[in-house]
């Protein structure tokens, strides 16, 4: 038996039975009906091939846009970083300017710190020579004093009043 192929009908093809039956050919009622489903299923298969083709346009379509959103999202990515990089740069360098005011400042007070702590050194040591240099008088006096009174004793008195004296 022979199947449609192509774009041919029915009505070209006959139908043959084997033995003694005649052959036969198809009624035209049925060719009509046979006609009609030929061309439904041409109709239909050009539907079909039109619906993929807008499908695939569509699809086509759609990547397009996507791929421009994802381009649009890169650069504006790219631009926010490039925004955040120099505020980035502009906080750094704030802050160092900031850091060397204040190493300026505290510069400073380190210095008046280490004078006065100096000062206060110095006049402790000028304190300490004052007072020892007192002291020295004081004894040189004293012992001044004893020579003096020890020259102006008679010496009437024992060797034991003499050591006690002295």
């Amino acid at each position: 038996m022979h199947y449609l192929t192509g774009p041919e009908t029915i009505s070209q093809h006959s139908v043959t039975v084997s033995g003694p039956l005649r052959q036969l050919r198809l009624a035209p009622p049925a060719q009509a009906r046979l006609d009609r489903a030929a061309s439904r299923d041409k109709c239909h298969g050009e539907a079909k091939a039109t619906e993929a083709a807008s499908k695939a346009l569509l699809r086509t379509q759609r990547a397009e846009e996507a791929r421009k959103a994802r381009t649009a999202a890169e650069a504006e990515r790219a631009e926010k970083l490039a925004s955040l990089s120099a505020r980035v740069e502009e906080s750094a360098e704030r802050k160092s300017k900031l850091m060397a005011a204040t190493q300026a400042k505290n510069a400073h007070w380190f210095k008046r710190a280490l004078a006065v702590v100096a000062a206060h050194k110095e006049q402790q040591r000028e304190a300490a020579q004052a007072s020892a240099m007192m002291l020295e008088t004081k004894f040189g006096a004293a012992a001044e004093r004893r020579t003096a009174s020890m020259s102006y004793k008679p010496n009437s008195g024992s060797r034991a009043e003499l050591v006690k004296a002295a």
